[in-house]
């Protein structure tokens, strides 16, 4: 429903049920006009008095922060709400462009790790929050663009893993390298350099190294080396670690997305992990607290992952 650009004295009553947010400005005839302020989006029910948890859920706002770790990870995480809303939120789901590749994290989990983006690439990160309450609709945090790093701490090529058509292929791809003028690629498996050098062509965006014929239920190992033009010199790219057959079978993709007509050139080949990161103690929940989260050094196994959580419990006793 629309509201026409008028004079409203006593208020404004709303006749339909929905979603709304309001912008007014006001008015004097002796000064000038106030500035334009914009209200929160809220939730007119049928009834003239909505329930408190209806008013409470219409007032959470879910705020997310990402950047990049050591290992070549997206760390992404999310304050928990005020402690009046931890009665309402059921669960928190992490969506990257719009695909959810993860299960949903409980209401403790405040953060994740995400391997797998593709050097140079931009995506888009939410996290979804539902409610307990199925009258509620989910809420979304503000997307967060991410533009992923062309170069790992090594100073190589960002590398990565795309979904192949067979499950017996491995596809590796990451940006071709220009600044000091790579000449050539070698992929080094399982610790031994195999094949000949990879030239990239001149104006390729892109460069993609298909593997046939992988030994599946194997876990594999690869890294690249960058071959720096005419000085001898070289640099690593990040290790990547996989085991065939590729499974994707948990990842929900929009509606609008047929992942079988996906080509190559399309960006939803990534095979993304997502790792859940650290909760906050139980024990915390439901009561008033301030927190904050400080990342420790990211090693590349996935094992060795940690975070510190400072928290300063506003009630004495507890």
């Amino acid at each position: 429903m629309t509201l026409q650009a008028q004079v409203y004295k006593d208020g404004v009553i709303f006749s339909e049920v929905g979603d709304f947010m309001i912008r007014a400005a006001a008015l004097n005839r002796f000064l000038m006009m106030s500035s334009i302020f914009q209200s929160r989006r809220f939730f007119v029910t049928k009834n003239r008095k909505p329930d408190d948890d209806m008013i409470i859920w219409d007032r959470l706002e879910i705020e997310c922060l990402t950047t990049f770790v050591e290992g070549e990870f997206l760390q992404v995480s999310w304050k928990l709400p005020h402690v009046v809303f931890h009665k309402l939120v059921a669960n928190y789901q992490f969506l990257l462009n719009g695909i959810r590749y993860c299960r949903r994290f409980n209401s403790s989990t405040y953060s994740c790790l995400v391997s797998g983006l593709q050097g140079g690439c931009e995506y888009t990160v939410q996290i979804q929050c539902f409610s307990t309450s199925k009258k509620h609709l989910p809420k979304f945090s503000r997307p967060q663009r991410v533009e992923c790093p062309t170069l790992c701490n090594n100073g190589g090529p960002w590398l990565s893993v795309e979904v192949s058509s067979s499950p017996d292929q491995l596809t590796l791809v990451w940006p071709p390298w220009t600044p000091l003028g790579v000449k050539s690629y070698g992929l080094v498996w399982d610790g031994k350099k195999v094949g000949e050098n990879i030239v990239p062509e001149e104006d390729c965006h892109r460069c993609k190294l298909l593997i046939d014929e992988c030994e599946l239920n194997t876990q594999y190992s690869f890294y690249l080396i960058a071959n720096i033009g005419e000085t001898g010199q070289s640099v690593a790219s990040n290790h990547v670690n996989v085991m065939l057959p590729i499974d994707c079978s948990g990842f929900e993709y929009p509606d609008n997305i047929q992942i079988d007509a996906i080509t190559d050139d399309y960006n939803y080949r990534e095979f993304i992990i997502v790792i859940p990161g650290r909760k906050i103690d139980d024990r915390f929940l439901g009561k008033e607290y301030n927190y904050s989260i400080i990342p420790l050094v990211m090693l590349s196994n996935l094992s060795y992952y940690s975070l510190i959580i400072v928290c300063n419990n506003l009630k004495k006793g507890h």
